[in-house]
């Protein structure tokens, strides 16, 4: 049945069949399975229902994703047009540092006249708020922008993952107070997962210390919010960053809690199941209903069910049933990091784990190998199996990462159970509470500490070239499809399967590594543009490499510290170790300080910044908030008075030029007169403005005219004003398609031809 599932969803994306073709598969598995099934014969009934399951997933998948009807709202709106919005808050708003984001599922739109919808948008809100809740009914005025479907950062597709959440369309607003809310019903399942989880936070930050606070929320129910960026990094370099996305340990851990709770109770089987199954079901809408979570809840829930019915069962099918389940239900979760890691490691364990403790089976007894062997085990196969799935997605392999496993998990665990404690012991007598948590405060700075030893800074980590792309993630889905299908043999030979497994996982091993190694000769010269607050940062480098230099234009303050939040976690997702050369070409006196600390942490070489900004920088060098200010090394340009020319680089009257053989980009932080001037030589040229924008189409037309072939704007302001001769590759007359805002669209990759 899996088998089918899966292939039906892989069919559905690659070859893009009509939808009408979906359901007449599936209605024709339905009706073959039922009139074999009548005649007793059961192989072909059971072929026949699984090719319905198959083209339902299909059909599902097709209609979320791409077939989106007459009345989607991608049809029906126009990025021209501002409308008036209803809609229903349909899951939990995502805090990030400087914004909030909300998924609206939309049912109408008005303009003239009210038109029904179908289809979800985005709400980006430029604050941070817990204004909205999911269940509100909400209604605003908005301008909705397609999500480009041409533009990537390293390999990453944004308006595929938009879509495969259902999200069609952005709306951007400035405040919460832009938006009328009609409050959901006081009473509710969503109601009380919201009061739940609000409970254990506040506990949280009653009893601990701001970072255990933070942690703990993050180990117990994935609220890694307010986690501090140096240990979030720490995470990710130790190989433990796992341990912040809730799964099937957390759930283990939470279901061997509550069964310690119910002991002095002499509960019943039935009400020990019953209350379990309602613990998994709270549980899970607390972490947000994360594919790793939603799998080990399944599974949890089916092993208690078979219990309870005292049933026989088997892990292996345990587990291709909640996967069933779940892509039956959400099928655009195959292509989910989250869902795939979830899998592949679950099903390593369940098919090498007995193999290997085979090995042992005349030492199970000894606690040398319950408390030593047992546990290098689960980390070693555990590793062996996510390993390719990491370096797919992130492009790295920490060093110590078994080493951390070992060591950071178990101290994880008594946290977690720890801060359950804590939770009981606060709702019994609040004084409990403080004493339950000042011993969790321990247990979590003992994690800190020991992740600073084991993944600090200092630590290496292996890096690999990107391996994302079109061909290859649909070679990477086939395998993972593959590996799944081996479940079908299951049923008859357990040895044939084990083996299957090891053969599957090793070959995936392999590809990964040729993979490693040809990225490393891809050397083509890219540049990466991303918004940063007042301006436009671009990374540039030779494919490969692990350093780049670094242009600034146009960066102000804020009340966050900006290298930290913004710039530090753009860096570090294109895999930058250092900067060589940096380039300050405007910037607010306030946000200077951001700027150094990010040359600091980066080791610059060399910093080239405007004459103007001398004092400015002279002055908070002087201040001695750095720990090596001598290692600066600093020169100052004044393009306006004289051209000054870097290696590969030129600054003139016009701005800032990174030279190419046969193209030129020029940086400037606003559009002068100087820059309608047309090129003087006939290389076609990219533009890229660090201020906001407000441009008329006769700007767009003599900015084309002077030479720029593309132009990249930190933010344009609408409306645009448009004629027919302008019109955009992906959406009906949005904008002119060389015409690109890193606001609405996000971070660009651009591959640059050097020669």
């Amino acid at each position: 049945m899996l088998f089918f599932t899966v292939a039906g969803i892989l069919s559905a994306d690659c070859l893009h069949p009509p939808v009408w073709v979906l359901f007449a598969v599936s209605a024709i598995g339905t009706a073959g399975g039922f009139f074999f099934l009548g005649r007793r014969r059961k192989l072909p009934g059971v072929l026949f229902f699984a090719l319905c399951l198959g083209g339902f997933a299909a059909f599902n998948y097709h209609i979320k994703c791409y077939d989106t009807g007459l009345n989607h709202l991608s049809k029906v709106t126009s990025v021209e047009n501002t409308y008036q919005l209803y809609g229903k808050v349909s899951a939990w708003p995502q805090l990030k540092s400087d914004r909030t984001e909300i998924i609206v599922s939309l049912d109408s739109v008005k303009t003239e006249d009210i038109k029904r919808v179908t289809g979800s948008i985005l709400l980006k809100i430029a604050d941070t708020t817990t204004a909205l809740q999911r269940g509100d009914y909400v209604t605003f005025m908005g301008r909705i922008y397609p999500v480009s479907t041409e533009k990537k950062i390293g390999g990453f597709n944004y308006n595929r993952y938009l879509n495969m959440k259902g999200v069609f369309g952005i709306v951007y607003k400035n405040s919460i107070l832009d938006i009328q809310v009609d409050r959901r019903s006081p009473v509710g399942f969503y109601q009380l997962t919201d009061w739940l989880r609000r409970a254990v936070l506040n506990s949280f930050q009653r009893n601990l210390s701001p970072t255990s606070a933070a942690l703990a929320g993050g180990f117990l129910i994935g609220e890694t919010r307010d986690i501090p960026g140096d240990i979030y990094r720490m995470f990710r370099n130790s190989g433990t960053f796992h341990l912040l996305a809730v799964s099937g340990s957390n759930v283990a851990l939470v279901l061997l809690f509550f069964l310690i709770l119910m002991q002095p109770f002499n509960f019943s089987g039935r009400k020990r199941a019953f209350v379990l199954i309602v613990v998994i079901i709270l549980f899970c809408a607390l972490a947000y209903g994360e594919p790793s979570v939603v799998r080990a809840s399944l599974m949890a829930g089916l092993v208690i069910i078979a219990r309870f019915f005292q049933r026989r069962y088997d892990l292996n099918h345990i587990i291709a049933l909640s996967a069933l389940i779940i892509l039956l239900i959400a099928p655009a979760q195959l292509f989910d990091i989250g869902f795939q890691l979830s899998f592949a490691t679950t099903w390593g364990l369940i098919y090498i784990m007995p193999a290997l403790s085979d090995i042992f089976k005349n030492h199970h007894s000894h606690k040398w190998y319950r408390w030593v062997i047992f546990p290098v085990l689960i980390s070693l196969v555990a590793q062996l199996c996510s390993t390719p799935v990491m370096i797919y997605y992130f492009d790295r392999v920490p060093a110590l990462t078994v080493l951390a496993n070992l060591v950071v998990v178990p101290l994880v665990s008594v946290g977690f159970l720890g801060s359950l404690a804590l939770l009981v012991a606060d709702l019994v007598f609040p004084l409990l509470g403080q004493f339950a948590g000042s011993l969790v405060n321990i247990i979590l700075h003992l994690v800190v500490s020991v992740l600073t030893v084991l993944g600090g800074e200092d630590i290496p980590v292996f890096k690999t070239g990107s391996l994302t792309g079109e061909t290859d993630t649909m070679v990477f889905i086939l395998f993972l499809f593959i590996l799944i299908s081996l479940a079908v043999p299951a049923f008859k030979n357990q040895f044939f399967r084990r083996v299957g497994f090891m053969v599957m996982l090793v070959g995936l091993n392999l590809f990964l590594v040729e993979k490693v190694f040809s990225s490393r000769g891809n050397e083509s010269l890219g540049m990466e543009l991303a918004k940063i607050p007042g301006g436009v940062v671009a990374l540039i480098r030779t494919g490969g490499l692990s350093e780049a230099d670094l242009i600034i234009t146009g960066m102000i303050e804020r009340k966050y510290p900006v290298e930290e939040k913004i710039l530090t976690p753009v860096f570090e997702k294109a895999r930058l170790d250092k900067i060589k050369r940096l380039f300050i070409l405007t910037a607010d006196f306030k946000a200077i300080d951001d700027i150094l600390r990010l040359a600091e942490l980066f080791r610059v070489e060399k910093i080239y910044a405007a004459a103007y900004l001398k004092a400015s920088l002279t002055d908070i060098l002087a201040r001695g908030n750095f720990h090596f200010p001598e290692a600066f090394d600093i020169s100052f340009f004044s393009p306006a008075v004289e051209p000054k020319t870097f290696p590969g680089y030129y600054a003139d009257e016009k701005g800032f030029w990174l030279i190419l053989e046969h193209s030129r980009v020029l940086f400037t932080n606003r559009v002068t007169e100087a820059v309608f001037a047309p090129n003087e030589d006939k290389h076609q040229s990219i533009l890229v403005i660090g201020e906001c924008w407000s441009p008329s189409e006769n700007d767009w037309a003599s900015l084309s005219g002077a030479g720029y072939g593309i132009i990249i704007c930190s933010k344009i302001e609408p409306p645009f004003h448009l004629t027919s001769g302008f019109t955009a590759s992906y959406h009906d007359r949005s904008r002119p398609d060389f015409l690109y805002d890193l606001e609405r669209q996000g971070p660009l990759y651009l591959s640059l031809p050097s020669q």
